[in-house]
């Protein structure tokens, strides 16, 4: 038993450093001062060395009867780092049937279905009330990730009572009179280099486009520069002369996304307001035509939350700037007579960006159950002036 221990504190420590992943069981011997053979009587597989490590971190048998007490729940675990670490880390990976983490993710996220349904009123007809259970359990679980790259933004256990308050009025503050109205566009998030001949270009976009799926289906790590080679019909060799290392190769898939959010960008003549109206139409765009760009996002931001992963201050970097992005056009949208009542900029962009972020990992697991869009339309309902819907 204490061999045993000693396996399991190591796993855990390991977690918190460098994410479950990226540790080797030979990491987790050396860590626990004992022998690779010897972790193997234990732990045979990785995967059931992350069970035994999972079943430490159980989810509560005591469901949260109050908003105060959910509160506290989310707040307890994100001051535990091996509970956060790893319901971050595996909210995606959790969702596949094939996964070892995927019934611990499920119950988890079940879980939380149960305690958000059970605080909400009654006075709503059952879609609606299941509708609204899941974007809620979206924003919470979409902040919880942004909170681990950002732990000066509003908190998880901060964003949910936001979005669980009866009246938003209640939270108004002044913020707008001093509103930064500058226009903050797309392309502060991220840019794409285009160099070289055309057909370099085009082999560099091959090499690309199949890292995307790869990365989205597989994660970073579990990934080599052999299977993208192979599925550009190329060798390593060759990857390597245009990308000199993975690690660069990531950084191209990530910029390549960005890239494609700018060529959608709204005209400058648009109003804040019709920008931010029309976001449940950029995430069906989303759906229909880059469905492998919302995996590898959605993927990369839960795999990416321990510091030394290599698109860590890559996710660091983007997700402050889609949050001032939002933020500013939430101030332009209440100086333009956009937003039904006040509210705070910086808290809402928080809960617009988490609840999006949570959405993209749930429809992942489900895409026919879960539409991006119309969840975004109304959230977006609820805080928009229908009379400005046609304001320039």
């Amino acid at each position: 038993m204490r061999t045993r221990s000693a396996i399991l504190s190591a796993a855990r420590r390991l977690v918190v450093d460098r994410g479950f992943e990226a540790v080797s069981l030979r990491e987790v011997a050396e860590a626990a001062g004992i022998s690779h053979p010897g972790l193997q009587k234990h732990f045979p597989s990785k995967a059931l060395l992350l069970v035994a490590v999972l079943e430490e971190c159980a989810t509560p048998l005591a469901e949260p009867r109050t908003v105060d007490a959910l509160l506290q729940h989310v707040r307890d675990v994100a001051a535990d780092p091996v509970q956060t670490r790893l319901e971050v880390s595996l909210a995606v990976a959790g969702w596949d049937e094939e996964h070892p983490a995927h019934d611990w993710y499920d119950q988890l996220h079940r879980w939380r279905e149960r305690v958000v349904g059970r605080l909400l009123v009654d006075d709503v007809v059952a879609i609606d009330h299941q509708r609204q259970v899941r974007r809620l359990v979206a924003i919470w679980e979409g902040q919880q990730v942004i909170s681990a790259y950002l732990p000066d933004q509003p908190s998880a256990d901060v964003v949910l009572k936001h979005s669980l308050a009866p009246s938003r009025a209640a939270e108004a503050t002044t913020a707008y009179a001093q509103a930064p109205v500058d226009h903050v566009g797309l392309a502060t998030i991220g840019h794409e280099e285009h160099e070289g001949y055309a057909p370099g270009r085009q082999r560099r976009e091959r090499i690309i486009s199949a890292a995307v799926e790869l990365f989205a289906t597989q994660g970073f790590h579990a990934t080599t520069l052999n299977e993208v080679a192979a599925q550009v019909g190329s060798s390593a060799s060759t990857l390597r002369h245009y990308f000199g290392s993975k690690e660069d190769l990531l950084t191209a898939v990530l910029r390549h996304r960005d890239a494609e959010l700018v060529l959608y960008e709204k005209a400058p003549t648009a109003s804040a307001t019709q920008i931010l109206r029309s976001a449940g139409d950029d995430a069906r765009r989303d759906e229909e035509q880059e469905p492998g760009l919302i995996a590898l996002y959605a993927t990369m931001s839960c795999e990416a939350v321990v510091s030394s992963h290599p698109a860590h201050d890559y996710f660091s970097a983007r997700f402050a700037r889609t949050l001032a992005y939002f933020e500013n056009l939430l101030h332009r949208a209440a100086l333009e007579g956009g937003l039904l009542q006040p509210s705070d900029a910086r808290l809402e962009a928080s809960t617009l960006v988490a609840l999006w972020d949570g959405l993209q990992r749930q429809w992942m697991a489900d895409p026919l159950a879960v539409d991006i869009g119309a969840e975004l339309d109304t959230h977006l309902a609820g805080l928009l002036n229908p009379d400005q819907a046609h304001s320039t």
